[in-house]
This record gives C-alpha cells, structure tokens and sequence, in this order.
C-alpha cells in the first residue's frame, strides 16, 4: 500500500461516473476533547479508491489514515504529521467552504485535500508507522522530481 504514498495531483485521478470528484466530509467534534476529522475520497486511476483521514486532537501531532477500498491488502497505513500542517488547511477548507456559501454550485475541497495531503507527503516532520511488529514510527523518504 505505501505505492500510494507520493505527490498528487488531478490527472493522478479517475473522475469518471459516480466519482467525479474528491469528496470530502468535516466532523468537528468538541464533545470530549478536541477532535477534528477532515475526510476524502481518491478516486484513483493507478489504484484502488482511497480513503484519507487526517484526523486532529490537540496534540503536536495529527493523524492520517490511509484505507484501500476494492483491494485485497486491506491494511491500513498510518502516518504522523505536524499539528500545524492540519491547521493551515483546515483554516482554508474553512474559510473556502464559507466564501462558497453564495456560489448556485456544491462547494468542492478536493482541491485543498490535494493541497494538504502534498504537504504531509513532503514535510520533514512526517513518519509513518513502521510495518514490523514494533509498530514504532520512522521518517516518510518519499520520492519528489526522481529524488528522495
């Protein structure tokens, strides 16, 4: 499943029938601790759909999740990211959902998902859990323009 950890971009999806888009949902939820959840839908050409969560609790560190629908590995990848990161870009998802308001059409963040996820990707802070037994965290070496 790591295959699927690198830069994206809109020609990197299928935006054809059903999912002609990224989809996104927004759960704040402030009933217990802070918690906040930012989902999308990737539908992908080169793979499975994908299921992103970056998920935000307070803490110096946020979460994203990544989930394969129609694909036989079925495990979950897990990466860790700067809080600051997820706070950029839930501002804009935001701020843009609510200029929105006005426009006749649905409001689309799949732009700034795309935005975000990139961000994670190449940030320096970002580890991913480890997929031995130990389930410790180590650095993302992603490759960018053919260099990690």
């Amino acid at each position: 499943m790591e295959r699927y950890l690198r830069i994206l971009s809109d020609d990197d999806m299928d935006y054809t029938g059903e999912m002609d888009r990224i989809f996104t949902k927004l759960v704040l939820d402030d009933y217990d601790w802070v918690n906040y959840r930012l989902e999308a839908i990737f539908p992908m050409k080169d793979a499975p759909v994908l299921l992103v969560k970056f998920e935000y609790c307070g803490s110096m560190f946020c979460t994203l999740t990544l989930t394969t629908f129609y694909d036989s590995d079925g495990q979950d990848i897990e990466i860790r990211f700067n809080s600051e990161i997820f706070e950029k870009y839930l501002s804009e998802y935001l701020e843009s959902h609510l200029l929105s308001r006005d426009n006749p059409g649905a409001f689309y963040g799949g732009d700034i998902i795309l935005k975000f996820w990139n961000e994670v990707m190449i940030s320096d802070d970002t580890t991913i859990r480890s997929a031995d037994t130990t389930g410790c965290f180590e650095k993302l070496n992603i490759e960018i323009n053919g260099q990690q």
